[in-house]
């Protein structure tokens, strides 16, 4: 079968029946004219990365650089099973609200800038040479520091109600030394005004229990004997004593 078809969800192939509908995953050249056709970017300055579900730009916005974050709308790198023609379009929307949320409550994560369809706009961390790099790829000098300052931010999270759920050192960016957290397209929203606290959660404790399981084997790596129960007991002494409340924006 030729293209991307075999990749579509069977449930929404009717969708194809109408005019301007495509079954194959846009060309890179597609891509950069969906970049520019949007208000977002007037350049693109070439690819940073490619992701399992979507590939990172570099744009410029009246000189000033950004990242394009695109989500794939067919395949996901890895996957041979059928994904719906929406999937990606809804974890573009889900990133960016979440991010938003985030930065609002003044986490360190990428400013966002807008979104277009499967396309989430944010501020590059990086400079004029290179972007800046995965924790994974930059080991810390200080890790018992670093890893602290990763857990403010986590605690900051929580305290706008959002658990990342796919936080390791594959998701955290070192710039300017500090760790900034990134891709929020599978965070949770767990918590609404009045309502119970993440450790009063069962769904939002077992996702931060994962998050601070990755973490804890990251950071054994850097040489700190920590475990996932370490960090879920600190978290807890920073959320009770609104240590994380405290925070500034970015």
């Amino acid at each position: 079968m030729p293209g991307n078809v075999r990749y579509l969800d069977p449930a929404v192939r009717w969708k194809h029946r109408f005019p301007g509908m495509a079954e194959r995953e846009p060309s890179s050249a597609d891509v950069v004219a969906e970049i520019l056709d949007t208000r977002f970017a007037d350049a693109v300055l070439g690819r940073l990365a490619s992701g399992k579900e979507a590939d990172i730009y570099l744009v410029a916005h009246r000189g000033a650089p950004l990242v394009a974050k695109v989500y794939r709308l067919y395949r996901q790198a890895g996957k041979t099973g059928a994904i719906p023609l929406n999937r990606f379009s809804f974890l573009a929307a889900i990133e960016f609200e979440r991010l938003y949320k985030a930065f609002r409550g003044g986490v360190r994560v990428p400013a966002p800038a807008g979104r277009h369809e499967n396309i989430v706009f944010m501020r590059f961390l990086g400079d004029d040479s290179a972007a800046a790099p995965r924790l994974v790829d930059a080991p810390p000098e200080d890790p018992r520091a670093c890893l602290d300052s990763v857990l403010d931010e986590v605690a900051r999270l929580l305290a706008v109600g959002i658990v990342h759920g796919d936080l390791s050192a594959f998701n955290i960016l070192m710039h300017e030394g500090r760790p900034w957290l990134i891709d929020f397209s599978y965070a949770t929203a767990f918590r609404r005004p009045k309502e119970k606290p993440w450790d009063k959660d069962p769904v939002a404790r077992a996702d931060l229990l994962r998050d601070c399981a990755s973490l804890a084997a990251n950071f054994r790596k850097f040489g700190l004997p920590v475990t996932a129960e370490d960090l879920l007991s600190s978290l807890r002494e920073r959320t009770a004593s609104g240590e994380a409340s405290s925070a500034t924006s970015p």
